[in-house]
Order: C-alpha cells, then structure tokens, then sequence
C-alpha cells in the first residue's frame, strides 16, 4: 500500500516512471564557435592561400617551382670581411670547403668575352669617314635627349660634397607656390600612362668585394665563421640576391651613399666592403632597428678603421613627403623599401603582415613604398642613380610603385627620371640566379631549387633634369632673427638663397657618426652601446 500510494503521487505530479536519455536543445540565440565551423589558419597559411590566388595567375607554368623555393630554405652567400686580419686565412677555409669567388668568376667571364670581341674587330673593314661621321651625329642625338638640364653639367654640386643647412633647404622648398605637398593624394592609378623611358648602361663592378658561393645544387652550410685578435669575424652570411642592388648602384670612389632603408644593416656592409664611397649615410625610421644597424656595423667593422668616420647614423622617416629635407644631396641612393617579405611570410608566423592584426599595414604598403621612393628621386643629384628594390614577388609593389612615383615626381616636383636597362647583369649572372621574363620594369629574381635566392626585385633609375624654373617658398631667418617668407621667382630659384630650415618633424633626426658611441667588444664579438 505504501509503494502504491508513492507511486500515485509521483504520477500526479508528472514524473516518469522509467529513466529516458537526456536530450540538449539548442539556443535559439546560442552562435557557433568560427573554430568549430571552418580550420583555424596560421599567418603563413593565410600568406601561402593569397599567393596561390594572386601570383599563380601571374606566373603561370612556374608557380609551383617558385612556390617550392619559397618554402625551402634559402641560399646564402659568404661575404668575406675585409677589415678581418686572417683575411687569407679565412678565403682559404672557404675555398677548401668548395665554394668560389662570385665576382672573380664573372670578370674572368667578361674578360673572356671582351677579348673574343677584340679578336673579331681586328678583322673587320674600317668605317669609312662619312660612316664615322654618321655614328658621331647618332651619338650626339641620343645623348641630347638625355640632357641634365640647362644648368650644365658645371653647374651641379661635385660627388661627394656635403651640402649645408642652406642648400638642404633650399633644395627641399624649391616647389610651386601653387602646390601643397600635404595634399598630394596617393591613389595608385597615377603611372597608369606614365612614359619612362631605357637607356642602355653599363655596369662595373667592384673589384675589392669577395662573395663567395657555392655551386649551383650544392646545398652545403657555411661553418660559423672565424674571428680574428680583437673579435672581427671572418665573414658573414645574406641571401644571395641581396648582392644585385648593392651592384646595380654602380659605385665609384667619389660616391656619397644613402641607404635609405638600412636596417638591419646587410647591404650597409656590402658598400662598406667595397670601398668605392666618399661617404655613406644609413637611415631607418625606428630606433629598435637603428639599434640593429649600430650593432651589425660594430660588430664587423674596427672601431679603429678609417671607414668609420665616412659612415653616418640617421633616423628620420623616409615615407614623409613635406618633411624630407635630404634633397639634391646625394649620387647613389639605395631604397630596399619595406615589403610583405614573401619567403618570410610562409616560413614565419611572428611579425608575419598577414596576421589579422596587421592587414591594414600590408595593405598601406604601395603607397609608403611610393612615398619613399619620390623621396629617394628627390634626393639625388642629376645624372644620379636609384635602386628600388623589394623582397616581393607583387607587381603592385614593384612596376607599380616604380610608375607611380615617377608620376608623382614629374608632376609635382619637376623630377624627369630615366629607366636604365639591366640586360648586362641578366647575362653575367644568368648561371647564378634565375631571371623571371615576367616585369616590365627592371630585374626579377625568382626562386629556384637548384640556385635558391630571391625573390628580389631591382628596379635602377637616373635623374636626366630638375625643372630648375619654378617658383619657391622660402622660410628665411632675417638678421634680427625674425622669420619670414619669401617668394623666389623664375632663374632665380635654382640659385642657393640664405636660409634655415624650421624643422617639425614628427619624432626626430638623429645624426651621429657611428663608432662614436662603441666603446668595447664582448666575447662573441659584438659591440656594447653604452
């Protein structure tokens, strides 16, 4: 009677009398996790999946042979030190290991040709004189359309002379009243019809850098390498299409340098190494990579070294338009322009710009790689060179950005730059990189198994005239030390007025000599910055 009643009442209440699974019903307002629903992705995923996307159309049958260069590891080169005192010593070792002298290679090769050339002069008619007189008049033509401008030749400031504060300004001032460099808007569409035309160029190359790789194929590593009595090492390692740039700038002894990008400091080194500079100026933007570029110079280069005191720490921000005052100073200048550094980005999650975090910095790129490069065209002198170059496999940072600040440079500061042809390095080193056919500007190296360097882009330019008869703004400093504007018209620009530079700049310049902060060496031969 007692389980009966029991019974009875559980059953008023509604509760069954045998077990049942428990069922679990969804939320109307319950959101699936995106983890749950789709496979989470790296950076280097995301990075790989937007290459396929976008370079797989581009370069077609070859995609998948740069893709697989991409994901394997790249090939160095060994620079040997100069400075270091087992200098033989250390060439040596890397020859018993089997690697060559790159640059010796190619000038016994050049060499080569140049004599078959002059063996089979010999035996052709010489031109008569009409014929002569013919080519003289060719010449003549091709070389007036090249001009450097009314001024002359004369007129232009030696290789190699520092400009003074004046001129800095002058220089960087000398613009239309009627444009304002803060509204220049970069919109990627301004090289769209842009003309730049090629002019043939021959290169040189230095003769007291010593590269040293090994051969096509050989995928050996480099020992780490020796050091000396006061902890020079012997030599160090870099990709090995970092060495077209430095090539492609064309030194000379009395060039004056700047690096316009130099951090971490690889090709800084490599003209350092070459000797052929008057002085070389070494820029970055932010003082962790400063700190970087201090670092790799100390470390490879004596404190006690004559070089030092030619090479120039500064810290500005080359992306800046209105206040780059490094103007009409320099003869070569290097612009290795930030970029989404494609064999980083599918090897590297740290830092990668594919990250979530960092699309709105990729995709400003084009247009600070653009703003650098009209800076860079406006710093060189007239009949001058520019290096563009990326760690990018991307038309749009490379043509296009090249097109772009051409454009920019022309309309808006009277700059008429020169494209030079690059088919001398494509044929010197076609048996050490593999040249893409695809760019309509400059070099590509690609990616390949057996000579794994790049990719790297090499774009070379030169300054043929500076429209000199424009009008200025000047901001001159009186003798009461009153500021004022003055307005200088016609011929009158181009002339060197008395001025200083009112500087705002966002953060700030620093300008150092570089050994001047070093003080010792530790044990593993790095500097100490105090």
């Amino acid at each position: 009677m007692i389980s009966k009643r029991i019974i009875d009442v559980t059953s008023s209440l509604g509760v069954p009398t045998k077990f049942t699974p428990k069922r679990h019903f969804a939320s109307k307002l319950f959101k699936e996790k995106y983890a749950k629903t789709r496979p989470f992705k790296t950076p280097t995923m995301i990075a790989l999946d937007n290459f396929d996307f976008y370079y797989g159309p581009v370069y077609g049958n070859q995609w998948p042979s740069i893709r697989l260069g991409l994901l394997t590891p790249n090939k160095y080169f060994a620079v040997l030190n100069k400075f270091s005192r087992n200098r033989q010593k250390n060439e040596a070792l890397l020859k018993d290991l089997g690697a060559f002298n790159v640059l010796e290679k190619l000038h016994q090769k050049v060499n080569k040709k140049d004599n078959a050339c002059a063996e089979y002069k010999e035996y052709q008619p010489i031109p008569s004189n009409d014929t002569s007189k013919a080519n003289d008049s060719v010449e003549n033509e091709l070389e007036s359309i090249y001009m450097r401008g009314e001024g002359g030749l004369g007129y232009f400031r030696q290789s190699g002379e520092i400009a003074s504060l004046e001129e800095r300004t002058h220089f960087k001032t000398k613009l239309s009243k009627d444009v304002n460099i803060k509204k220049i808007n970069i919109t990627g569409f301004e090289g769209q019809y842009v003309e730049l035309p090629t002019k043939s160029h021959a290169l040189t190359y230095p003769t007291e850098l010593t590269i040293y790789s090994f051969p096509k194929g050989d995928l050996s590593d480099y020992p780490p390498p020796p050091k000396d009595e006061i902890g020079t090492p012997g030599w160090w390692l870099l990709d090995g299409g970092s060495l077209a740039p430095v090539l492609a700038l064309g030194l000379t002894e009395e060039s004056n340098v700047l690096d316009m990008c130099a951090a971490p400091g690889g090709k800084s080194l490599l003209i350092v190494q070459t000797g052929l500079m008057t002085k070389l100026t070494c820029n970055d933007n932010k003082q962790s990579r400063l700190g970087q570029l201090h670092r790799a110079l100390g470390q490879y280069i004596p404190v006690n070294s004559d070089i030092a005191d030619r090479v120039i720490l500064k810290r500005k921000d080359a992306s800046v338009l209105d206040y780059w005052d490094e103007c009409n100073i320099y003869d070569r200048v290097l612009v290795d322009a930030p970029c989404t550094s494609d064999r980083l980005s599918v090897n590297r999650d740290d830092g990668n710009l594919y990250s979530t975090q960092l699309t709105e910095q990729r995709l400003n790129l084009p247009e600070v790689q653009t703003r650098m490069l009209v800076n860079a065209l406006r710093s060189v002198q007239v009949g001058g060179y520019v290096v563009y170059s990326t760690c990018a496999l991307s038309p749009v940072q490379n043509e296009g950005v090249v097109e772009n600040a051409v454009a920019i440079a022309d309309e808006h500061f009277g700059i008429k730059a020169v494209e030079l042809s690059l088919s001398q390095m494509v044929s010197h080193f076609r048996n050490i990189y593999r040249f893409s056919d695809k760019p309509r500007r400059g070099i590509l190296i690609l990616p390949f198994l057996p000579s794994n360097c790049g990719p790297i882009v090499r774009i070379s330019q030169t300054i043929s005239q500076i429209n000199q008869h424009i009008d200025s703004n000047l901001l001159v400093v009186d003798e009461f030390g009153k500021k004022k504007i003055e307005t200088v018209r016609g011929s009158n620009a181009s002339k060197p007025q008395k001025c200083f530079l009112h500087s705002v700049f966002a953060s700030f310049s620093l300008e150092q000599h570089f050994f001047k902060r070093c003080s010792a060496f530790d044990n593993d031969g790095s500097v100490i910055i105090d």
